[in-house]
């Protein structure tokens, strides 16, 4: 509008229409507008550049779940601010996320067992709530390096899965577990309890009122057996009460009837 009144201004003038004094006051109040103008213009940049900072630092503060799942816990407060860890050095989640249809086992294993355990290999799985069970699984993955601490062996970490999901449900995360890989079988072999075998491959049998040392061959092992290659017959009585400092080789021995046992308790 400020514009069109000066150049009107402007011809009328031309033609000795319009006084010089008229002229200047339009073209001082037009100069006046157009800065006028500008400024707004850059109010609502800068207005506008408020507002994106301000929907950059919302964005900030939403974190969306990459699963569904149970929040397990939120270390952080109401207002304060969350910034990712530094290069090289590991903080606190901000918030620990449970997918409850998803859970592994995951325990450490001899170093020595590294080049034995691969994943897709069976295992057992016994779990401290669950006395007296055993549940099925298989190692999904092997880390590829060994954890030094000092609180214990050179391990490596497995991860194992259940080989069904109902149990998932009946599961809480953290529960202790203890896993055992299957790493070869054996059909129709001689074996021991595990807690009967010394050191040095030795076992203590029962013959003709002594114990007698003997030294076996042994084959696979866990837990609970040891497979007996040779050094023992079936049927031999092999010793499987070792904490008792009389039970040592060449000690007077005899092997008592379960009534009896029973009888003394």
């Amino acid at each position: 509008h400020k514009a069109r009144d000066l150049e009107r201004t402007r011809k009328l003038a031309r033609n000795h229409v319009a006084s010089a004094e008229d002229l200047d006051r339009l073209d001082v109040a037009y100069r006046s507008a157009d800065a006028g103008c500008t400024g707004a213009e850059a109010e609502i940049a800068r207005a506008r550049a408020e507002v994106r900072a301000a929907l950059a630092d919302l964005k900030k503060s939403e974190i969306r779940a990459p699963f569904d799942g149970i929040v397990a816990e939120v270390n952080a407060e109401l207002g304060e601010w969350v910034t990712p860890s530094p290069p090289l050095l590991s903080s606190r989640a901000v918030i620990d996320l449970l997918d409850p249809d998803s859970l592994f086992i995951s325990a450490p294993m001899d170093e020595v067992d590294s080049n034995r355990i691969s994943v897709g290999q069976a295992a057992k799985i016994t779990i401290d709530s669950h006395p007296g069970e055993s549940f099925t699984g298989k190692v999904v993955r092997v880390a590829p390096y060994v954890l030094d601490v000092e609180t214990q062996n050179r391990t490596i970490e497995v991860e194992v899965e259940f080989d069904t999901t109902t149990l998932e449900s009946s599961m809480m995360v953290g529960t202790s577990a203890d896993i055992e890989v299957t790493l070869d079988t054996r059909a129709n072999v001689l074996r021991i309890p595990t807690q009967t075998l010394l050191q040095g491959g030795r076992v203590l049998v029962y013959a003709s009122g002594v114990l007698e040392e003997r030294l076996v061959e042994v084959g696979l092992r866990n837990w609970n057996f040891v497979e007996v290659k040779s050094g023992l017959d079936l049927g031999d009585a092999v010793v499987t009460s070792l904490d008792n400092k009389d039970v040592v080789a060449e000690a007077k021995a005899e092997i008592a009837d379960e009534e009896d046992a029973d009888s003394e308790g």
